[in-house]
């Protein structure tokens, strides 16, 4: 068990492991609809963490195309 910790895991950079940020940002959607919501209404904070979260994967898919280009740029 020991050695498990002196040996580098294999994370592969493919996209499809990005996709496990998907989950994850829904969640954290969620939550924040939930602090900000003073009444509990599932239909509202469903359409609000939705919203909130094709908002913030937009802003992702907008900041990888960026840096993206950039790389390209002067790379």
């Amino acid at each position: 068990m020991i050695a498990s910790f002196t040996a580098p895991i294999d994370i592969s950079c493919n996209p499809q492991q990005f996709l496990w940020a998907i989950p994850l940002l829904v969640i954290v959607c969620f939550v924040v609809r939930l602090e900000k919501n003073t009444v509990f209404d599932g239909a509202k904070i469903f359409k609000e963490t939705l919203r909130l979260s094709l908002c913030a994967a937009g802003v992702m898919v907008l900041l990888a195309l960026i840096i993206f280009g950039i790389v390209e740029l002067f790379c």
